[in-house]
């Protein structure tokens, strides 16, 4: 069985994200191949975990990313490393995903997808501080053989 990490950096609340995410996890839990979990760190909407619930996804609660950063990265490489996820998608705006992506790079998840919605965010200085590595990792992932 795929185990496959779920997140949205913009939080699990009705919008497009939200529904793109939901659109294909709809169609992947038809097969009994995938375990998908769902993190939640920002804002939330009751009916939307339990549609996810519906469909057989493990909603996660880690804290706030931006209010309580370090809490939420010891919290996200607790759960990836014992996880022991396949895949970690991950659904942003912007370079700060980087994050994410060193992490699961840092506790061996081979594939690590970032999907990136819109190409502008609030944190203008940090995305271009970021974006060299995030392009670095972007980069190891297309050409990476391991």
């Amino acid at each position: 069985m795929t185990r496959i990490l779920v997140e949205n950096l913009n939080g699990l609340d009705l919008g497009g994200i939200t529904t793109h995410i939901f659109n294909y996890i709809s169609v992947l839990q038809r097969s009994s191949d995938y375990k998908i979990d769902i993190v939640v760190t920002v804002q939330e909407n009751n009916d939307v975990i339990d549609k996810f619930k519906s469909l057989g996804c493990g909603i996660i609660h880690l804290p706030h990313r931006q209010k309580q950063l370090f809490r939420y990265i010891m919290a996200l490489c607790r759960i990836m490393y014992k996880g022991s996820y396949d895949i970690v998608h991950i659904h942003g705006n912007s370079a700060t995903a980087v994050l994410e992506l060193q992490i699961a790079k840092w506790l061996g998840i081979k594939a690590r997808i970032i999907h990136n919605h819109s190409s502008c965010c609030q944190h203008k200085i940090l995305n271009k501080l970021l974006l060299p590595g995030y392009r670095r990792s972007f980069i190891w992932l297309i050409f990476s053989t391991s």
